[in-house]
């Protein structure tokens, strides 16, 4: 392993070809049967640090609900909540302009909801309302229940949002 390592360093190999050399053949070789016992202790050796950390385990909990929450999101506004893409176009440029559509929509509502979030908290702030930062830190512009995804828009525009305010409170 460390004549690997060397030859690797040393640009004498290329790291792709010897992981190609490695990977090939119906019988691995014992140099790749060792890599790969190698990774298997340095895995281990991370969930054990996740099992003995409970503040690492919350983290790590706390960022999977994040993506879940902006996977919920990108789901509801996609066709019919199904989260498919329609096929309707050619196979790669529909699926790319469905794609742009959908990350335009998702960038929207999150913008959306960062901007009245924050009015919220200046609200707050103003009448005194004491807000732990805590619960701050926990605040997420990927709550979506307020907004109709589907149906028939009017858009009539509030005459403060026309002169570049925002939409009153509540």
């Amino acid at each position: 392993m460390l004549r690997l390592c060397g030859s690797i360093t040393l640009s004498v190999v290329r790291a792709s070809d010897a992981l190609r050399a490695l990977q090939s053949g119906a019988y691995r070789s014992s140099i790749g049967k060792a890599l790969n016992e190698l990774g298997r202790i340095a895995k281990m050796l991370y969930l054990l640090a996740c099992l003995d950390d409970p503040v690492y385990r919350r983290r790590i909990l706390t960022q999977g609900n994040r993506h879940e929450g902006r996977h919920a999101l990108v789901r509801d506004v996609s066709f019919a909540r199904h989260g498919l893409l329609l096929l309707c176009q050619s196979l790669h440029d529909g699926m790319a302009v469905q794609l742009a559509s959908l990350s335009l929509v998702t960038n929207a509502i999150v913008l959306w909801n960062t901007w009245y979030m924050n009015l919220a908290l200046e609200q707050f702030a103003r009448d005194g309302v004491a807000v732990d930062p805590a619960d701050v830190s926990r605040l997420s512009p990927l709550g979506h229940a307020h907004i109709r995804l589907y149906g028939r828009y009017r858009f009539v525009i509030d005459p403060q949002v026309a002169r570049g305010g925002f939409k009153a409170l509540g």
